[in-house]
């Protein structure tokens, strides 16, 4: 096995920390300037970072707090004030040098009755609009620092984060799915209206994982599994997630083992100031969400939501041989603060979808199929002494589908099962912080149908990242992760190295390398008699950005990356192609192996205003080339993500009368047709060449409007939701098939979304 990729890894980190260090030494002894525009979680890390012992809650600096101008003071103490103080907050001193932050109180005089109640200051919720939603006890109430978020620790470099009010105006009702919209985010592909996969710079679906509340959750997807061509919607609703933050290039993987993407979404709170119901009707869905505080001192806070379709998904599908489904899901999460210092939390999703009826006429086909998934995680977060974080999580993930024929025989089965434990630990050591942490996951899984698989096997990984400001105007983090499987029985050790240096007020130039490991899944290592033949994936990265803060509410930023795969997994020979001019249909034992290497360069360009007020939105555009080559083969092909140029506009405004207007675009040159695929006179037929055609250029815009009244003292809000506005007709991949007499590719595309209307209720009360 050749060591290149090691080598280069480690030369280009070098590099990186001999300018980190020489930016580090030639810089001057204040904080920088880089705050306008963040946002104030972000800020208060970088004091983190330099030296202030900081505690706060996630809850009291929500992630929609925004830096709204750039702090004057040259001590960090002075800047703090600054930042704290437009969101009605302030710092206070405890014990053994620890800054609290705090909710600013109400002088005597306009304090009603007997309330020693905070100022509360303004939060957005999930519909955009604010609302006053914290408790009257802080001080009882546990407070955290930043403890867990090793990944972004030093910034938004590789991170692309959305708070609940930017979920709401890109999120519908028509797709209600927090992961669809990664598909307006820098570098994602935008193949399949269908389908809530993502991909992000040319990787491969399964590259790429979703993270709730700390737990990795592979399954949590409404769809008809093991009938064919079908489509996917996850088990969460928009206006229940919190947070949602796409990990890029050489980020943190403390949390799983990818080589792609990361998505990380978090279960808002309920609020602690009252009982709250929502009702919300559509066309395409039913939905209630109720929350409220736990006890007469608002200690804690409960949530749940429910939801359930009015209509199959996916709607308006145009292929007859096609699977639609009915839904129906839950989302819960219970914070309580057992004293102050200690926060017990557990969350909750769950989910099923099924479908009724028969596939086909005759009396073997498919008939009623059910698909059901569930996640619990219990959380208990600790502050011990003065300066260190404790986090624990326990985790259960339970899946499994049945299908079953028109005489009620099972055709197919599957079921899938994770356990896990995890452990963070954050504390300041020789001027940073260190975050270290482990996990134990026992997983386990089987396959009844065509061919029976099972397996169980243990994961166990163990992660470190260490955080120092070099001088006042450079970050640095570096880290490295150790983790095994027994599927394979092997090892794997991931690292990285992530810096910013803030060259000038207002600019940020950042860079980070790192190389990532990912074990093969249990379908990936059937078909082996000894899975330990199959290496771990391989994947090495190499991101340099620059950023530029134009005004408290508008920075650009602009992103060049490069990934290096090794040992990538290919399923051989699944697709007919042409041998010497004969039509070649034979397919190997569908094993999965090591047979690939790739590479992925590109840039990455992206616009935002983020502001309380006015136009908030963002402009993203993306240009990459993704390939892959088989050497054993001897073929080379474009990635089948490989999209070249990508757009994504969105935007949101309020208007006049409590109305609200929100507009995304999408639209890219599209992937390739996956397969040996040539065109002829417009049609497709069989070819040589793998991934040769791809899909016409897809263009999307949708819109969205909203007008709130009041209804005998209770809010409600009427909507209207149009996806495809222009009626475009977008080209998406579906299953296809060869006719072996003329060579003909049938059935390779279909149409996307046609122009969709929905309009609905919501009543608050």
């Amino acid at each position: 096995m050749t060591r290149e990729p090691r080598t280069r890894i480690d030369a280009v980190s070098l590099i990186v920390v001999m300018l980190c260090l020489c930016a580090g030494a030639a810089s001057a002894q204040s904080i920088p300037e880089t705050f306008g525009g963040r946002q104030l979680e972000d800020a208060l890390r970088v004091l983190q970072a330099h030296g202030l012992r900081l505690v706060f809650s996630s809850e009291l600096v929500t992630p929609d707090m925004m830096v709204r101008t750039e702090p004057r003071a040259k001590t960090a103490r002075g800047q703090l004030a600054e930042l704290l103080e437009p969101h009605g907050l302030v710092a206070e001193n405890g014990p053994r040098g620890i800054v609290q932050i705090v909710r600013k109180k109400r002088p005597q005089s306009e304090r009603p009755g007997r309330v020693a109640a905070p100022v509360e200051p303004q939060q957005t919720n999930a519909d955009g609009h604010h609302e006053n939603s914290v408790p009257l006890t802080y001080r009882e109430r546990v407070s955290v620092t930043a403890e867990a978020d090793a990944h972004d620790a030093i910034g938004a470099a590789r991170v692309r984060r959305l708070a609940s009010a930017e979920l709401s105006a890109l999120d519908g009702t028509i797709a209600d799915d927090p992961l669809r919209v990664v598909h307006t985010l820098p570098g994602a592909a935008t193949g399949d209206d269908f389908r809530s996969e993502f991909s992000v710079r040319g990787s491969q679906y399964r590259h790429a994982s979703v993270v709730i509340d700390g737990a990795v959750a592979p399954w949590l997807q409404h769809a008809a599994l093991g009938r064919g061509d079908t489509g996917t919607m996850t088990m969460l609703r928009g206006d229940v997630v919190e947070d949602a933050a796409l990990l890029v290039g050489a980020y943190a993987r403390v949390d799983g083992g990818q080589i792609g993407p990361q998505l990380d979404l978090t279960l808002r709170e309920g609020s602690r100031a009252a009982r709250r119901f929502k009702l919300g009707v559509s066309g395409m869905s039913t939905t209630l969400t109720a929350e409220g505080p736990i006890g007469s001192a608002a200690r804690g806070s409960w949530l749940v939501g429910v939801r359930r379709s009015n209509t199959e998904w996916p709607m308006s599908r145009s292929d007859e041989d096609s699977t639609v489904f009915g839904f129906g899901d839950v989302q819960s999460k219970v914070v309580y603060d057992v004293r102050p210092g200690q926060q017990v939390a557990v969350s909750l999703v769950s989910g099923i979808s099924n479908v009724e009826g028969g596939d086909h006429p005759n009396r073997f086909g498919l008939a009623d199929g059910l698909n059901r998934a569930a996640m619990v995680v219990l959380t208990w977060r600790s502050i011990i002494g003065a300066h260190t974080t404790l986090t624990q999580r326990v985790s259960s993930l339970t899946h499994d589908f049945r299908n079953h024929n028109q005489r009620a025989e099972m055709t197919s089965r599957g079921t899938n099962l994770a356990r896990a434990y995890r452990v963070d630990v954050g504390h300041p050591i020789l001027g940073g912080v260190v975050q270290t942490g482990a996990r134990v996951r026992r997983a386990g899984g089987s396959r009844r149908g065509s061919s029976d698989i099972e397996a169980a096997w243990l994961e166990r990984s163990g992660h470190a990242t260490f955080l120092r400001a070099l001088g006042p105007s450079v970050t640095l983090a570096a880290g490295l992760r150790l983790a095994d499987s027994t599927l394979v029985h092997r090892q794997a050790v991931d690292r990285w190295l992530q810096a910013e240096w803030s060259v000038a007020p207002r600019w940020l130039v950042h860079a980070s390398t790192g190389l990532a490991h990912q074990f093969a899944a249990l379908e990936e290592a059937a078909g082996w008699a000894a899975p330990a033949s199959l290496r771990p994936e391989q994947a090495t990265y190499v991101d340099v950005g620059i950023g530029h803060q134009l005004s408290p509410s508008v920075r650009w930023d602009v992103t060049a990356f490069s990934r290096r795969e090794r040992d990538v997994l290919r399923e051989p020979d699944t697709h007919p192609r042409l041998v010497d001019g004969i039509l070649d249909a034979h397919k190997n034992d569908a094993r999965f192996e090591n047979a690939l290497s790739g590479t992925a360069n590109g840039i990455e360009l992206t616009i935002a205003r983020t502001a309380e007020t006015g136009l908030s939105g963002r402009i993203a555009y993306s240009y990459g080339v993704a390939r892959h080559t088989d050497v054993a083969r001897h073929e080379g092909f474009p990635s089948d993500l490989d999209q070249r140029h990508a757009i994504a506009i969105s935007g949101a405004t309020a208007l006049p009368g409590k109305a609200r207007v929100g507009l995304t675009f999408r639209g890219g040159t599209n992937v390739p047709i996956a397969g040996y695929l040539v065109r002829r006179n417009g049609d497709l037929f069989a070819g040589s060449e793998r991934n040769h055609e791809r899909l016409p250029a897809y263009a999307r815009l949708d819109a969205r409007v909203e007008r709130s009244f009041s209804v005998a003292g209770r809010q409600a809000t009427v909507f209207v939701e149009s996806l495809n506005v222009l009626n475009r007709a977008n080209r998406g991949p579906t299953d296809g098939a060869i006719e072996p007499e003329t060579g003909e590719a049938v059935g390779f595309t279909e149409r996307l979304f046609p122009r969709l209307l929905t309009a609905g209720l919501r009543f608050t009360f």
